[in-house]
């Protein structure tokens, strides 16, 4: 079983349905977080060893974290729902084992604004606000590698799903939220089963994936994420 570190300043709704998969608890080895959140409770609730480095410094903050997973042995770095960004030194000794976890399809909807974006009526955190904001028909989201830009890194894997006219955003989330979560725990179960690999461009890829299931790519193909459920509102 790979030790894990999650980094997330965030609410801890995703975090916390995983953590009812005993893969996935027992893959984790540490939360960690610059500022009170809810994901600490989370962590706290779950009997999973957490710690708030309370750092606003981005250089220090990285720092720590970088000194924290060394010191601990982790074997990947994580990021669900962290709004802070990772440079430095941490990115050349956790190069191809860090991976954040994005709610769209990207490129498009990116944690920052990019020149397109000229309304810019929500903050950095609110993705799929801004993805429903813009009309759009399709939506999903993407796990990748991470990298020196922001949401730069090659995808690991991306979901995929309509948007109907008319439908309750709520709705609308909840199915994103799933997807989400299945992602997050297919990622863990191919790490546990050192099935993820790159390629001489460092563009990430799944050993003995298939690619014929519609809404995810690669494929899901541990069961108990193929059963896994959530029910509505998550």
């Amino acid at each position: 079983m790979k030790k894990i570190l999650l980094a997330t300043n965030a609410t801890g709704y995703q975090i916390d349905k995983c953590l009812g998969l005993d893969f996935f608890k027992q893959s984790i080895d540490i939360l960690v977080s610059d500022r009170v959140c809810p994901s600490l409770d989370v962590a706290i609730r779950h009997g999973i060893t957490c710690l708030n480095l309370d750092e606003k410094d981005s250089l220090a903050l990285n720092i720590k974290i970088l000194n924290l997973a060394l010191e601990r042995e982790v074997d990947y770095i994580i990021s669900p729902g962290f709004t802070r960004v990772f440079k430095g030194e941490i990115l050349k000794r956790y190069h191809n084992r860090m991976f954040n976890c994005h709610p769209s399809i990207l490129p498009g909807f990116k944690g920052f604004y990019d020149t397109r974006d000229t309304q810019r009526k929500y903050h950095a955190r609110k993705i799929f606000e801004r993805v429903i904001d813009f009309g759009s028909r399709v939506t999903g989201n993407t796990i990748h590698s991470i990298a020196e830009d922001v949401d730069d890194g090659y995808p690991v894997i991306v979901t995929s799903m309509n948007i109907p006219y008319g439908e309750d955003v709520k709705v609308t989330r909840h199915r994103l939220f799933l997807q989400e979560c299945k992602s997050l725990l297919q990622l863990v179960s191919w790490l546990n089963q050192d099935r993820l690999a790159f390629d001489a461009e460092n563009r990430p890829y799944v050993k003995d994936a298939k690619y014929d299931a519609p809404y995810f790519s690669p494929n899901l193909d541990d069961l108990q994420i193929l059963d896994f459920d959530l029910p509505y509102p998550y």
